[in-house]
């Protein structure tokens, strides 16, 4: 059965929006993907916001592109996107924390997926300094998905996180 086009942007309520003109950290429609392929006239895409103590910052990352939050003690990386797709398929979830103090960081690593059919699954972990997760995502005519990854230093010390979806 076909599934009829969403998006290009939305969320589980309005799965039919037209992209936002601002994206900020205030933003809650994301792109909608072709499980992890491109649709004819829209690249994949996913929202990120890297939130630090030194600042926001929010744009939108294609499939396999690292987003890297710098901070000072505290960084952070939400990922944020939707699908539509006839088959379950995988995506992974990298990261990478680092930071300047020889303490090292306190790793967070949060994902969670719903369905517009009422399926969900979640993860929450304190995970290793550097990793990758592959997570599968159900055959769904809507879905929305969400990663959190957040290095958390000792001191006020320069942290580093980086994650992406592959």
């Amino acid at each position: 059965m076909a599934i009829l086009r969403a998006g290009p942007w939305g969320n589980l309520d309005s799965p039919h929006e037209d992209e936002p003109a601002v994206k900020d950290d205030q933003t809650n429609i994301y792109p909608v993907n072709c499980a992890r392929a491109d649709w004819p006239n829209q690249p994949w895409r996913l929202l990120y916001t890297e939130n630090t103590d030194i600042g926001i910052e929010t744009g939108t990352a294609a499939l396999g592109s690292p987003i890297v939050a710098n901070g000072v003690g505290d960084a952070a990386v939400f990922l944020d996107f939707n699908w539509q797709a006839t088959q379950d398929f995988e995506v992974d979830l990298q990261w990478d924390i680092t930071s300047t103090d020889v303490g090292g960081v306190y790793p967070t690593l949060e994902w969670q997926w719903n369905t517009i059919e009422g399926t969900n699954d979640y993860l929450f972990d304190t995970p290793t300094d550097s990793g990758t997760d592959t997570i599968t995502l159900p055959a769904s005519t809507f879905g929305t998905f969400r990663a959190y990854v957040h290095g958390l230093g000792n001191n006020a010390v320069d942290v580093q996180t980086e994650a992406s979806i592959i």
